[in-house]
């Protein structure tokens, strides 16, 4: 699914391109998050009722070198959003084996003829704004 401003991404595992993940995960090992977490992360937004998806992010720390061949590319690979933190906070987690798992609001827009970018959407900020306090409130069911 194409995902839209304001929606919501809980990131199953990370494609790595960036450099940090490199310093703690040999090639070819996947980013992933914590299974124990990213399962009480879901629960805890199912609950509170918020309507989420689940897959890929691609982690570049190249900003505006998206591609439309690896857009095309990666979401073939049911990649659904870019960030620049997830694969490195996945790398460094299972590393130093502590649990990470990670929830993503969508800014902007890729995958259109024209980069559609709404960073201060009222859209945007209303849900930031309700899953800070959700996480706020049922911070505990996350331990």
């Amino acid at each position: 699914p194409k995902m839209k401003i304001g929606d919501i991404l809980v990131p199953t595992f990370a494609i790595r391109e960036e450099g940090t993940s490199y310093h703690y995960l040999p090639y070819g090992v996947s980013a992933k998050p914590s299974q124990k977490l990213l399962k009480k992360l879901k629960h805890l937004l199912d609950e509170t009722g918020f309507t989420y998806e689940e897959g890929g992010v691609w982690t570049t720390d190249a900003p505006l070198r998206e591609t439309r061949q690896k857009v095309l590319t990666y979401g073939g690979l049911r990649v659904l959003a870019v960030d620049m933190e997830c694969s490195a906070l996945f790398a460094v987690s299972k590393y130093r084996r502590v649990e990470c798992a990670t929830m993503l609001t969508i800014s902007d827009e890729l995958y259109g003829r024209v980069w559609k970018q709404d960073f201060d959407s009222e859209e945007l900020i209303d849900v930031e704004k309700k899953l800070a306090d959700a996480l706020m409130e049922n911070w505990r069911g996350l331990l």
